[in-house]
Formats: C-alpha cells, structure tokens, sequence
C-alpha cells in the first residue's frame, strides 16, 4: 500500500463507519435488540458498506496529477500526523487500571463516558438514561456505535469506557483529515487550492491566537465572553480534540456534498441517504447548520437528476422518522433562544481601570459584525478583493454561510450555545473552500501570520498532552483515591451498582460521579443542564412500539 493511497482509503473507511454507525442505530432501536447483540449487527454492516464503497471511490487518485510524487507523499504524510498528535490527547485513557486510579478528562468526556454507560449497560434498545432511570438516552447517539461495538469486541478486563473513547475517538481524528484530504484534492483546480483549504479547514483560529497571549498552554474556548457574547467559533482542532461527534456530523455532511456531484445511480442514492441520517442523529446542531446547503443543492438538482433528488429525499424520511421521538418530550429547560442572551457586559483590564462596560442590543450586532469580518478574515479578503470572482453558485453558498453565521448572534441554544458552537462548522468549510482558490501567493510576511494564528492549534494537542504526563510522573490531588471506581470499572460482571456505597468519594470528588461506568440503582439527584440534554421521556403516540418495557418511563399522555 502506498502512502498516497490513505486518503482515498480513509474516505472508504469513513464513508463504511458512518453507514454502519446509523444502520445498526435504527436496527438496535427498530427491533428493540439486546444490547449484547450490538457487536453482531455492526460489524457484519460495517464489512458490508466497506464492499460497497467501491462503488462511489475510484481506484485512481488525483492527487498525483496535482502534485509530484514525493510531494504527494509528504502531504499525505503530513496530514496523517497531525491525525495522530489529535488522537493523542486521550493517551492517558487505557493507563488507568495501570495507574489504579482516574485519569485526568478532555473536556466533556464525562458525558461521554455517562452516553457510552447507557448504551452499554442498557439491557435491551432503546437505552435507558444512566442519570434518570425512568428516561430515555436520546441524544448525540450515532456516533458511539463504534467505541461500543468495540468495547464489546475487545472482552477484556482492562479495557473500559474511557479505553474506547480513545480508541474511538483516535480514529475519528486519524481518519476525518485523511478523508477530507482525499476530497480536497480530487475536487481542487490547483495545487496551491490544496495547501490553502487544508490551513484554512485544519489550521485557522482566527483570534483565538490573542488570547494565548496571556496562557500560551492553556485553550480558552468561549474567549468571546471576554467580549460579553456568549458564543464559540470552534477552530478544527478545537472540535477534532473535544467533540468528535459532532465534527463527525458536519463530515458526513461534506462526505454527502462529494457523494452527490462525483456520482449517479443507486448507490450514490444510498450512501447520500445514509451519511443524511447518520450526520441527523449524530449531532442535530452540525446537521441544521449544514441542512441550508444541501437543501439549495437538493433544489438545484430538481432540473437534471430529479429521481434521484426525490430518491435521496424519501429514503432519508423514512430512515430518520423511526426515532424521532429522541428529540420529543425533554424533560428539562433545553431548548432554542430566541433573541439570545449575550452577556454584553466587557470588563477592562485592571491596566485600564478594571470598569465594566455595559452595552445594548443593536451595538452589540455592531460589535459582533466586526469580530466575525476579523475571525473570518480570508472570506472578508475574498468579499473585499475577489467578490467579482465569485460564481452565482458560490456567491448563494457563500450568502448561506454568512447568514448562518450572522444568526448565531439573534439565536442560541441552552447553556454552551451549540446552535453557534457546533452549527457553524459546515458554514466555516463552506467558506474556507470557496476562499481557497482566491487566496494570494504566500509571502514571507503572510507566512508568519499564519503561522501566529494556527498555533492555538497546537493548545490543543500540547495541553491534555503535557497534562497527561505531568499527571503521571506526580499524580494530581484530586485523582487520589479514586481507585474503587478503576477496579469497579473494569468488573464486567457488575452492569448495575448501588452509588450510595462510593457517596465519600462523591462527596469528596463529585466529578468521579461522572467516571463510574455502571447503571446507578436510583435516580441520580442535582443534574446538570447538559445531562437533561442527553435524555427523552421515551417513543409515544406513533412511535409507541418502540417503548422499552423495561425502563419504567411515564406513561403516554393520553388525549381527551
């Protein structure tokens, strides 16, 4: 196998993933399977989509009629190293039953371990809550076939929960440049489109890099609070290192864009109707921020391949209504905001008085208008030197994209805001393709800009990295102690165990809650806003048949 061949191999391996992650989602829950069977549906699909990619990847790779041969190689090479140093960030996952003791957490793995709990130690589909034990798990779903069916897979004792996010989560993040790396260069005109839409995709922070400034180590993901909005423009690595599945989504998206202008008939059919459903249930936030574009594209369609456009659209419904129930019946305050609640509140530095100044609606738009033409500089250089570039076609996606961006200022989501957080990411790639055959030739000077502006990339990968092993030569203080839960962890005999008996290490530790991979026997008290994101009251009405007798759920409203 050649080096240059990885990318088209990791756009098989992917596309394969993604069909295999949704199929066996609507099969575990249409049928209401064991979960133990879940291993025996996965992998059998995952063969199978596998064979079937050949059908929409050709054998031959475009890379080299751009690049030299050598060159091609130390690109790809390239590429699937900063894969590797993303997959990295977790290292410290599998070294837990060595070290007899929790490792320290990527941020927001402690849902992550709680969502792989549920659809582990769930007895039968569709999975039970592991914080509520009268609800229903139903959120961020499709993405974790993997990490389970390879948790079941690998039946050893030393393997556990936080093994699999690694595992998981290392080949999300080896295989999403890869593949996005063979898209890039079979649809690119030029070599340097090339160099370009991989930096612009994979490498810009925008002003995430003044921030750094004042912790070169340490990533500050909402750095816009300093600014009183509260809102995240999430750079590559910030999504790759924290929230593969949601990345995953916006992927399966672009996977879907190649998909339907490379090829015809059935198959091409198929796949686009598969990666819609899994892109639907793997993040619903990347997938409405992607759903403008392929509407546009659906409707552009309509002229020349009209079966296929309504195909794609008949079997995505059916596929994606069986568990719609998910996102019906929270149990919680989760919901869209509409105007959003921006704290627009900016304090000084104590340089400068340490003063608070306040600001209204409308200047806050203005405010806003200026950070977003800043943090998207490259389309602002394109919008103000090469607009008369632009095709219709590229001028309406490009008008997509900023008006989606441009909304994250009037509308938001409960607490972290993942209608801007993880609904811009297709809007960002939209724009960063369209900027990449634009750009300008690379001067000394615009080299070391950007430059400057990737290295809150390497926060990234360098912060869990260097904590990790700080943490293993002196262990940190509040990892002490902690391991009852490592070795309740790796018994796999246990699925189910009474959490009043660790209540001191809860009380000492109430993050360790978090880390314990086994279904509680009570109710957990006191949850957060995110966990009530994860659960479901459970399928009613016409979806009734899929309720789960064995999760003691409320029962179905009845109509008078």
């Amino acid at each position: 196998m050649r080096l240059i061949s990885l990318p088209r191999i990791a756009f098989r391996t992917l596309l394969a993933i993604f069909c295999a992650n949704f199929a066996t989602m609507l099969a575990m829950n249409s049928l209401k399977l064991a979960a133990a069977l879940q291993p025996w549906v996965y992998f059998p699909l995952l063969v199978l989509f596998w064979w079937a990619t050949k059908m929409v990847a050709p054998r031959t790779e475009r890379l080299t009629e751009l690049f030299p041969q050598r060159e091609a190689a130390w690109l790809v090479a390239g590429v699937l190293v900063m894969g590797l140093l993303f997959a990295s960030v977790r290292f410290q996952y599998p070294l837990e039953p060595v070290m007899h003791r929790l490792a320290l957490g990527i941020e927001d793995d402690a849902s992550h371990t709680q969502e792989l709990n549920s659809l582990i130690n769930s007895q039968h589909y569709p999975a039970q809550s592991s914080f509520t034990l009268s609800d229903y798990f139903s959120m961020y779903y499709a993405a974790w076939m993997l990490p389970v069916a390879l948790y079941r897979l690998l039946h050893f004792s030393f393997v556990t929960f936080k093994t699999v996010l690694f595992l998981g989560n290392g080949i999300y993040a080896v295989l999403f440049p890869l593949a996005l790396a063979y898209i890039v260069s079979e649809a690119a005109q030029s070599k340097r489109q090339v160099y370009w839409a991989i930096y612009l995709g994979g490498f810009w922070c925008g002003l995430e890099w003044l921030v750094m400034l004042a912790n070169p180590l340490v990533p500050y993901p909402f750095w816009l609070m300093k600014l009183g909005l509260h809102l995240d423009f999430a750079s590559y690595a910030q999504s790759t290192t924290i929230t593969n599945h949601h990345l995953s989504s916006a992927v399966a998206m672009l996977l879907c864009a190649y998909v339907w202008h490379r090829f015809r008939g059935a198959g091409c059919v198929l796949f686009v109707s598969l990666l819609l459903c899994y892109a639907f249930y793997s993040s619903v936030f990347a997938f409405l921020g992607g759903f403008p574009f392929a509407l546009y594209l659906w409707v552009r369609s309509l002229r020349t391949r009209a079966g296929d456009a309504i195909a794609v659209s008949a079997l995505s419904f059916l596929l994606i209504f069986p568990m719609l129930w998910m996102f019906l019946r929270k149990p919680g305050p989760v919901a869209f905001e509409f105007p959003e609640q921006h704290p627009r509140l900016i304090q000084l530095p104590r340089l400068l008085g340490g003063l608070h100044l306040h600001y209204g609606f409308w200047s806050g738009l203005l405010l806003f208008m200026a950070v977003i033409m800043l943090q998207f500089a490259y389309f602002t250089y394109v919008l103000v030197f090469k607009r008369q570039t632009l095709s219709r076609n590229e001028a309406v996606l490009a008008g997509l994209a900023s008006l989606y961006i441009i909304s994250t200022y009037f509308i938001g989501f409960s607490h972290a805001n993942n209608y801007c957080l993880r609904g811009y990411v297709v809007p960002a790639f939209v724009l960063c393709w369209i900027a990449s055959s634009r750009m300008p030739t690379l001067t000394r000077g615009l080299a070391i800009g950007l430059v400057i502006i990737a290295l809150p990339t390497f926060q990234y990968i360098a912060n869990p990295v260097l904590r990790g092993f700080k943490d293993i030569i002196h262990p940190h203080a509040a990892l002490q102690g902690t391991s009852e839960i490592v070795a309740l962890n790796m018994d796999r005999s246990i699925r189910q165990v009474d959490f009043s008996k660790y209540a001191d290490i809860f009380a000492e530790k109430k993050f360790s809650q978090y880390s314990v991979e086994k279904m509680p026997t009570q109710s957990l008290d006191s949850l957060d806003i995110m966990d009530v994101e994860l659960e479901s009251y459970g399928p009613c009405g016409i979806w009734s048949w899929q309720r789960n007798p064995e999760i003691p759920a409320e029962p179905c409203p009845v109509k008078q």
